[in-house]
This record gives structure tokens, C-alpha cells and sequence, in this order.
């Protein structure tokens, strides 16, 4: 991997990783999302609730990337974050 001067790519980006749904990989729960709008409007929840601990991430670019049937849930979860913040503020999705 090539760095540049004065450090790496983790200078520039912070990643999360999100288990969805709960159960797979490392997360656990005692209950279950039954539906995709439920399981965006907890995302959305998720995500505003860090930016607002981490305050310096607001209005960095966000990537949402997934595999298999993320191609059903992250369009899903970008719609529920361009509802919330309509202005693009908050998550520069």
C-alpha cells in the first residue's frame, strides 16, 4: 500500500462496521426488526446518535458499502437519511 507523505489512509477516513441484521457476525440482541422501514428508522438512529457524540464527523462524506443483501437494505437506509436531513447538513451521503 502506498502512503503518503505524513501518514496513511486512516489520517483521512474513520471506518464503522454495522452488523444488519442483528445476529449475524458479531452482534447480538433479545429482539428482532420484522420489516425494512423499522430497521431504517434504527439506522438513522444510529447514525445521528454518533455524529452527535462525534460532532467533528458531521458533514464528512459518508459511504455506505455492503454486500449480498445490502443491495435491498443500504438503498433503503439512504433513503431514510436523505428524509431526515433533507438539506444535506448532517450526512453528506
Amino acid at each position: 500500500m502506498y502512503l503518503h507523505e505524513g501518514g496513511s489512509w486512516v489520517d483521512e477516513a474513520t471506518m464503522i462496521f454495522i452488523d444488519q441484521p442483528v445476529g449475524t457476525g458479531f452482534s447480538w440482541g433479545d429482539s428482532y426488526l420484522h420489516n425494512m422501514d423499522a430497521a431504517a428508522d434504527e439506522f438513522v438512529l444510529f447514525l445521528t446518535n454518533l455524529f452527535n457524540m462525534y460532532p467533528h464527523m458531521v458533514g464528512h462524506p459518508l459511504y455506505l458499502t455492503g454486500e449480498s443483501y445490502g443491495g435491498k437494505y443500504l438503498p433503503r437506509y439512504s433513503y431514510a437519511l436523505k428524509e431526515v436531513d433533507r438539506a444535506g447538513n448532517f450526512f453528506n451521503l
